[in-house]
């Protein structure tokens, strides 16, 4: 009920430029839409909505524009699809079982398919951008091929968090042999 307040006072003096820090932590999903469409009708009516999130979800439903911003310097800005077209044309995510030596996993898809495979800090989803499904059936009929224990996969269009990945926290650490 608070931030539903502030954004309504904040609405009410019809201001040129808005700045909403964080505006939908904490807020059930159901008030997290309202105040989305809340946003949106701001923007439709001449606001200039500066919006800083951690939820990218929220960031590619209504920026225009976005930055993502690591150890205080701006490392990319771009429209959302500008930025998830960065990383390449799909996402191939591949969760493996316990115990599979994921380091193994990204040297063997670089050297068989020229992936730039990275893993996850459990070391059990590993992800690459390829361009097309061909590659990901192929990359997946090899790790088949070397027996490693694949417990799902996708291929999915790339989504903001795989961008930040990209670009900051989605950098493989050498396994121990």
């Amino acid at each position: 009920m608070r931030r539903r307040l502030d954004l309504a006072a904040g609405i009410l003096s019809r201001p040129e430029v808005m700045f909403l820090d964080e505006p939908t932590t904490g807020l059930d999903p159901q008030s997290r839409r309202e105040l989305w469409e809340a946003v949106r009708r701001l923007v439709k009516n001449g606001t200039t909505v500066l919006l800083t999130t951690q939820y990218l979800e929220e960031a590619d439903q209504l920026a225009d524009r976005i930055g993502f911003i690591a150890q205080g310097r701006i490392i990319a800005v771009g429209t959302p699809e500008q930025l998830k077209s960065s990383i390449g044309g799909k996402t191939l995510t591949i969760r493996l079982t316990k115990g599979t030596n994921t380091a193994n996993v990204c040297r063997l898809l670089a050297s068989e398919h020229g992936l730039d495979a990275r893993w996850d800090d459990e070391g059990l989803v590993v992800k690459a951008a390829v361009r097309e499904a061909a590659l990901a059936n192929a990359a997946i009929g090899t790790l088949v091929d070397h027996s490693t224990a694949i417990e799902d996969f996708s291929l999915s269009e790339p989504i903001l968090d795989d961008v930040y990945f990209a670009l900051t926290a989605f950098r493989g650490k050498e396994a121990a042999s």
